[in-house]
């Protein structure tokens, strides 16, 4: 007999689909494990005027971080409880969201203007919005990628 869990699995599948009007979209599998068997659910994130938008991350909460590309630059976001919040380093060309926890601390990545575009930055946003950079010291491109769920 399997043992039934009393905690939830969320899982986060990225699916684009390029739309007729070159617009793409993605969708969110979230996966549960509760007590109820609770069946899996689709839900589309389009950000309002974005050419493109992804999802990277979930917490237990369902609160979704990713990224969205507006007039040709890209923002964070978090979505949580059905309103998405941008997320925008202070003076960034470029700001992304890979991972949540469940307080609602934000890691990702940023750029800024003049930098080689190979160039990135870590930081943590925490849940009050104050942003921390995060920097291996004399790596600017390498960081929170291995750990971006360790928040």
């Amino acid at each position: 007999m399997r043992a039934r869990h009393t905690w939830s699995t969320i899982a986060l599948t990225t699916v684009l689909v390029a739309g007729l009007n070159g617009i793409a979209h993605e969708s969110i599998v979230s996966a549960t494990n509760n007590k109820d068997d609770s069946a899996a659910h689709y839900a589309s994130i389009d950000v309002p005027g974005a050419t493109l938008t992804s999802a990277q991350g979930i917490n237990a909460r369902g609160d979704i971080v990713g990224f969205y590309v507006q007039a040709g630059v890209t923002h964070g976001y978090v979505l949580s409880e059905g309103t998405i919040t941008t997320i925008d380093y202070p003076g960034a060309l470029y700001t992304d969201a890979r991972g949540i926890n469940a307080q609602g601390d934000v890691v990702g990545a940023y750029r800024m203007a003049g930098e080689p575009a190979v160039n990135f930055h870590g930081y943590l946003r925490n849940r009050h919005g104050e942003f921390s950079p995060v920097d291996f010291q004399g790596t600017p491109t390498r960081f929170l990628s291995a750990s971006r769920q360790r928040v």
